[in-house]
């Protein structure tokens, strides 16, 4: 019986007691017919791959692979050859990636289509052709003032030499930066670069025959971080590098500094002050000498005095006078830069600045009698939730610059971001120092005691990609944001847009589909454009101090006077200097004009929108209770309050949306 059982179970079938032997019998049966089928199956699969094996010789990069007759052992009899597995590399690189494989294609044919470096390694794999020269095929690399101006301006006179646009590009040492043993360039630098700094196009014209270089000097500098990022990319390339006697070098740095610029830390110094100057400050002593200047007690002081080299510089973010003992230093990547001299005021730095860094550092300068940072301010946000009302109010302050035009849109149509890296024209960003924020008139015609500020509001939404750079370059800024109900705001801008006969979706569709459409913020991801997700990202960067939130129903309602008196308090400007009342004109009344009586919706799509805005309104006011920026029951209270009073609207399903 006990044998009988485990048979059953063999064939996966329940023991019956009683049955016939024929039952087990069909069991056995079927196992094995299916246990031959597998076996056949099985053995027809390998033929098959057997058969697909490629060939012997095979091409790559249009170059066949030799294989040597003492590494092949063929059985004539089967007809098979065995080949080494390890086959003989056609480069050094250690990525090679083949991106050109249509058939006779040379190195000039491929390197007409390149706008990054990995196509010119790609390109410079395949054969020269007629092509003498590599692209590029060396750089002057280093150092500055050691004749590498003369030496370019020699080799251009070589008729096999062709001269780039400029002499010194700096991608490598102004445009890329470095985590690492990462790079990180713009690509549309490198496309520069490549396209226009050396002249692709001509380099091809010539056939390959003339030599394209450039001339930058710092990058021998950036050996540690860049030398084996630059053989990866360009394994062929060659370096020169002029080097002279390291103080001959420093001082003719400072000499050429205060000739030319007549700035740096030279100016208004004795020769002999160099002494103390050079050790604190060159990076070439600190490399090549040890003992120089160690009898110095007084700079041994001030050095031991100095912050840690990775120290986090501090700013004085009130309007309060800086205090003269504060620390000069500022970090930038590695090294440890001191742009203007100790005693430079911050009101004679700033007029000389281009940059946002310049900027930063001018900022550490002592202060003398200036009152406001530079800018001061700005009114980050929203769109139609009356910032516009806001620049128009504030201009008219007696302690206040007027800026060229309200939305100088730097950050928001200018640069561009990778993750958290910004890139911004250099020359964008000089006029939006010097032009639209005015740094003379804040300098030299108010003395620092007029605030300068901006308002571009879309600068808010920028919160996750741009917040912790923002902190970096400017983190006394004061933000400003004002924020309307969700729903008012969304039929407020298509109103405007349409309004302005701007072409937009009410162009040539409703309000009621323009809302509802998936790629609009309501109903898509709201963190992409309304407010708890980029306000989050503000104040996990920013001090809770420096972020204003005024609530639009607030700034329009009968809290207005209030809602003013605190917004001057928090910029620092005087609280009579203007009245405490709002005047929006003929702009932020365009839905008084347009559909007074309110736009018609649907109940249900209006029910349907406020269960999409609900969870970041929640969200915002969680972040405004948590962080203490304001009443965070009574801003939901005050947007509640605007869709219940268009939902009572209702008649028959159909609403009639007054807007906040």
């Amino acid at each position: 019986m006990d044998g009988r059982r485990r048979e059953y179970r063999a064939v996966g079938a329940e023991y019956q007691p009683g049955a016939g032997s024929s039952t087990w019998r069909i069991g056995n049966i079927a196992v094995y017919l299916f246990m031959a089928i597998t076996l056949i199956w099985l053995s027809v699969l390998t033929v098959d791959r057997a058969s697909s094996v490629p060939p012997l010789e095979h091409n790559i990069n249009n170059a066949a692979i030799h294989i040597p007759e003492e590494s092949k052992t063929i059985k004539k009899e089967e007809e098979r050859v065995q080949i080494p597995v390890k086959q003989p590399e056609a480069t050094t690189m250690k990525k090679t990636f083949i991106r050109f494989q249509e058939p006779g294609m040379t190195f000039l044919d491929a390197i007409k289509t390149c706008e990054t470096f990995n196509c010119l390694r790609e390109a410079h794999l395949l054969p020269k052709g007629n092509a003498t020269y590599n692209f590029p095929h060396f750089i002057i690399a280093g150092y500055s003032k050691s004749a590498t101006t003369s030496l370019y301006r020699y080799l251009n006179t070589h008729p096999a030499f062709m001269n780039p646009k400029k002499k010194e590009p700096a991608l490598f040492t102004n445009r890329c930066d470095f985590t690492g043993k990462k790079m990180f360039c713009p690509p549309y630098r490198v496309k520069e670069y490549i396209e226009t700094i050396l002249k692709r196009d001509k380099f091809v014209k010539s056939g390959g025959n003339v030599i394209m270089f450039e001339a930058t000097p710092r990058i021998f500098d950036l050996g540690p971080d860049l030398a084996e990022i630059l053989y990866d990319l360009m394994p062929w390339l060659k370096l020169v590098a002029s080097l002279r006697e390291p103080i001959s070098r420093s001082i003719s740095k400072y000499v050429m500094f205060k000739e030319k610029f007549n700035k740096g830390c030279f100016v208004d110094k004795p020769l002999d002050w160099l002494s103390v100057l050079t050790l604190e400050r060159t990076e070439a002593v600190g490399r090549y000498m040890s003992t120089s200047f160690t009898e110095d007690t007084e700079s041994k002081s001030r050095l031991e005095d100095a912050p840690a080299k990775n120290a986090k510089p501090t700013f004085d973010t009130s309007i309060r006078t800086v205090q003269e003992d504060e620390t000069k230093y500022i970090t930038r990547g590695k090294n440890m830069t001191w742009r203007f001299p100790r005693d430079l005021p911050f009101l004679e730095a700033l007029p000389t600045c281009e940059t946002l860094k310049c900027v930063r550092d001018a900022h550490l300068q002592p202060r003398g009698d200036a009152r406001f940072n530079f800018p001061h301010f700005i009114i980050a946000g929203y769109s139609k939730s009356a910032s516009t009302s806001l620049y128009k109010y504030l201009i008219h302050h007696p302690e206040i610059v007027v800026p060229k035009v309200k939305e100088a849109g730097l950050f928001t149509d200018r640069c561009s971001f990778e993750g958290k890296r910004m890139d911004c024209p250099d020359e964008r960003v000089r006029e939006y120092i010097q032009d639209f924020l005015r740094s003379n008139a804040f300098s030299q015609k108010s003395h620092g005691q007029r605030a300068v500020f901006e308002a571009t509001p879309r600068i808010m939404d920028l919160g996750p990609v741009f917040a912790e750079t923002m902190y970096d370059l400017m983190p006394w800024v004061r933000l400003i944001s004002s924020m309307r109900e969700p729903i008012s705001r969304s039929i407020s801008k298509y109103v405007m847009l349409w309004d302005k006969q701007i072409d937009s979706c009410m162009t040539n569709n409703t309000l009621t589909y323009c809302l509802t459409r998936d790629k609009t913020p309501i109903m898509g991801n709201p963190k992409k454009s309304y407010y708890s997700h980029p306000l989050k990202a503000w104040l996990d960067n920013f001090p809770k101090e420096q972020l204003h939130l005024v609530q639009y129903e607030d700034l329009v309602g009968e809290r207005q006077s209030e809602e003013l008196i605190r917004l001057k308090e928090f910029i620092g400007v005087s609280v009579d200097g203007l009245p405490n009342e709002l005047d929006f004109g003929d702009a932020n009344c365009r839905h008084c004009r347009i559909q007074p009586e309110g736009w018609p919706m649907k109940e249900t799509v209006y029910r349907r929108l406020i269960e999409k805005v609900k969870p970041d309104v929640l969200e915002l006011v969680r972040l405004i209770d948590r962080y203490g920026m304001g009443n965070g029951t009574r801003w939901y209270q005050n947007w509640e309050r605007v869709w219940n009073e268009n939902l009572k609207s209702c008649k028959d399903g159909i609403c009639s949306i007054q807007l906040s």
